[in-house]
C-alpha cells in the first residue's frame, strides 16, 4: 500500500503499455530494455491473467543484502525488501521505491545450538523453548539432525507468509495513475527475480555454501559439475524446483548431496515466480555486474596478470606506475561518463569498490599497449613469446567492450542470442590467456556463471535492472538507525526498524507540509 501511494512517483515512473495499465505486452518487440521485456512478464501475463480488463500483472522484485551495524562490527543484519516492478528501473533505484517485508538477524551458531542443548536436557525451565521447537518441528526438527540453514529459512518463511497469501487471491486497488482513477482493478502479483549477490542467492536457493573442489556442484542454476564449471563450452540441464523439493521430502541425502544442495525445507518454494519455467528461485537470482563481474572475474584478470609478470618484481611496480599515470591524465576531462581511473595507491593489489574496476582495466590496457610498457615487459622471456603482449590487449580490450554492453539501457534481441557464442568466446580468452594457477583456478561459479548471461537477459531484462549496486546505498539509512538504538544486541533489530519507520514517517509528514 504504501509503494502504489508514493507521492513522489508520477506517470513518467510507471512503464504500462501505451499508457495503459490493462494493455498486454507487445509479442512483437525487437529489443530487451525494462523487466516488462523479458520472457518473464511477458508469459507469466498469459498463464495469470484471465481477465485482461479488469486485471493487471503486479512484478515484484526482492532485494536482500546484510550489513554490519557500525561499531557492531560482530553483528549483521539483513533487511529483506521489495520494489514494484510496474515503474521504471529509474524509479526502483530510489530508496522510497523499497518497502522493507522484515528483518533478518544474524542469530550466533552457540546461541541457537545452546537453545537445542538446553531443550535436550530436560530442565523444567526449557518448556518455553521447546515448545518454540515443536512448533518449528515441520521446519527445523528437535532431533538433533538440524541443518543451520533451515533457521534463516524459517524466518524467510515468516518474513514472506504475508506475501504468499496475497499472491494466492490477489487484490482489489483503486489506481490513481496518469489523471485517470481506475477503480476496482485485481493486482496479481507475482515475484520476478531476486536482487541479490552470490553469496545470498546459494543461501535462497539452498545451495552449499562451501565452494571447493570437493563440492559436487557449484552452479545453483543448473547440473553442471564442480570440475567442469571452467568449460566454456558446457551445455547442463537447469535444476528446477519440482526435483528439488521432492528429495527433501523423501529424506534422501545422497541424491542432495550429489546435487549440493541442503536438506532443508526451502521458503520460497511457496512464492510465486515467473511461469517462464520451472526453475522457481534456482532460476530467479541471476548473476549480477558489481560482484560477480567487476568483484568476480575483472578483479581475477587483474590479479592474474601481475601474477604473469611477477607481483614482487620491478616491472610490475613500473606497469604500476605507468598505469597510474595514465589514469591521472584520463581524469582530465569533463566526460562524466568516463569511469574512475585516478587510484593514488595503485591498481596492484587492494579491494577497490566495484565500478572501478572497469578504470582499472582501462588504465592497465593503456600501460601495456603503450611504448613504454610494452618494453618493460619485453624484458622478461615469457613475454617475449610472439603474440602475448597482444593476447592480453585483446582481451584487455574485449572485457570493455563487454562491460559497456552490459551496461546499455536496451538491447537487441538479436545481440542477446548472438551473446551466448559471444561469451563462449570471452570465457575462452580468460582461460588461454589470463590462466589462473592459484587456488581453483577458473573452476568458479562467476566464471561459470557467465554462461547464464544471456538466458538471464531474455527472461528479466538488460542486467541493469538485477545490478545490486544501488541497493548498497540502502545501508546507509540502517547504520545511522542502528546508532539511535539503545545499542542493546538483544534489541537492536527490533529498535533499527522502529527507528527507521518513524524516519519514513517524518519524511512522509514532512512532504505533506510541503505540499507533496
Amino acid at each position: 500500500q504504501s509503494l502504489l501511494t508514493r507521492p513522489e512517483n508520477k506517470a513518467k515512473d510507471y512503464l504500462f503499455y501505451g499508457q495503459d495499465p490493462f494493455k498486454r505486452p507487445p509479442t512483437d518487440l525487437d529489443y530487451i530494455g525494462d523487466l516488462n521485456t523479458g520472457r518473464c512478464y511477458s508469459e507469466t501475463y498469459d498463464a495469470l491473467i484471465e481477465n485482461p480488463e479488469r486485471e493487471v500483472l503486479l512484478p515484484l522484485v526482492i532485494a536482500s543484502d546484510g550489513t554490519h551495524l557500525g561499531q557492531f562490527s560482530c553483528f549483521e543484519l539483513t533487511k529483506f525488501q521489495i520494489a514494484l516492478g510496474i515503474l521504471t528501473r529509474e524509479a526502483r533505484e530510489k530508496d522510497y521505491n523499497w518497502g522493507t517485508l522484515g528483518w533478518i538477524p544474524n542469530i550466533p551458531k552457540d546461541k541457537s545450538h545452546g537453545r537445542r542443548a538446553f531443550v535436550a536436557s530436560e530442565h523444567a525451565d526449557s518448556t518455553r523453548f521447546k515448545a518454540q521447537l515443536a512448533h518449528d518441528e515441520g521446519l527445523i526438527g528437535i532431533d538433533g539432525q538440524i541443518h543451520p540453514s533451515q533457521d534463516l529459512h524459517h524466518m524467510i518463511a515468516y518474513v514472506l507468509k504475508g506475501l504468499v497469501e496475497l499472491q494466492k487471491t490477489g487484490f482489489l486497488w483503486d489506481l490513481n495513475y496518469n489523471g485517470t482513477l481506475y477503480k476496482d482493478i485485481l493486482f496479481r502479483p507475482f515475484v520476478t527475480f531476486c536482487r541479490v549477490d552470490t553469496k545470498e542467492a546459494d543461501l535462497f536457493c539452498g545451495s552449499y555454501n562451501v565452494r571447493n573442489k570437493n563440492v559436487a556442484h557449484l552452479c545453483r542454476e543448473c547440473h553442471c559439475p564442480t570440475l567442469e564449471s571452467d568449460n566454456h563450452l558446457a551445455v547442463h540441464r537447469a535444476k528446477t524446483q519440482r526435483q528439488i523439493s521432492n528429495l527433501v521430502l523423501r529424506k534422501d541425502e545422497a541424491a542432495l548431496k550429489s546435487l549440493s544442495q541442503q536438506h532443508i525445507l526451502n521458503a520460497f518454494y511457496e512464492v510465486q515466480f515467473g511461469c517462464h519455467n520451472e526453475m522457481g528461485i534456482h532460476g530467479a537470482c541471476p548473476m549480477e555486474m558489481l560482484h560477480a563481474v567487476y568483484l568476480g572475474m575483472f578483479k581475477r584478470v587483474r590479479d592474474t596478470f601481475f601474477d604473469h609478470v611477477g607481483p614482487e618484481s620491478k616491472a610490475a611496480d613500473q606497469i604500476d606506475a605507468l598505469a597510474m599515470s595514465y589514469g591521472e591524465l584520463y581524469t582530465r576531462q569533463s566526460d562524466r561518463e568516463w569511469p574512475n581511473t585516478r587510484f593514488p595507491g595503485g591498481i596492484r593489489a587492494g579491494k577497490l569498490n566495484g565500478k572501478k574496476y572497469i578504470g582499472l582495466i582501462l588504465c592497465l590496457l593503456s600501460a601495456i599497449r603503450c611504448d613504454a610498457g610494452t618494453k618493460i615487459l619485453e624484458k622478461k622471456p615469457k613475454w617475449r613469446e610472439l603474440g602475448v603482449i597482444r593476447d592480453w590487449i585483446l582481451l584487455l580490450e574485449t572485457m570493455l567492450q563487454w562491460s559497456a554492453w552490459l551496461n546499455s539501457d536496451q538491447m537487441k534481441k538479436s545481440d542477446v542470442h548472438r551473446a551466448k557464442q559471444k561469451h563462449k568466446y570471452i570465457m575462452y580468452l580468460m582461460r588461454k590467456i589470463a590462466i589462473r594457477k592459484t587456488g581453483m583456478g577458473l573452476k568458479l561459479m562467476k566464471f561459470h556463471g557467465i554462461l547464464h548471461m544471456a538466458d538471464a537477459i531474455l527472461n528479466f531484462g538488460v542486467p541493469l535492472e538485477y545490478d545490486t549496486g544501488c541497493n548498497e546505498s540502502h545501508h546507509i539509512p540502517t547504520k545511522k538507525a542502528s546508532q539511535l538504538t539503545q545499542k542493546d544486541l538483544n534489541k537492536v533489530e527490533e529498535q533499527t526498524a522502529e527507528r527507521l519507520l518513524e524516519m519514513e514517517v517524518l519524511a512522509l509528514a514532512q512532504a505533506e507540509i510541503g505540499g507533496n
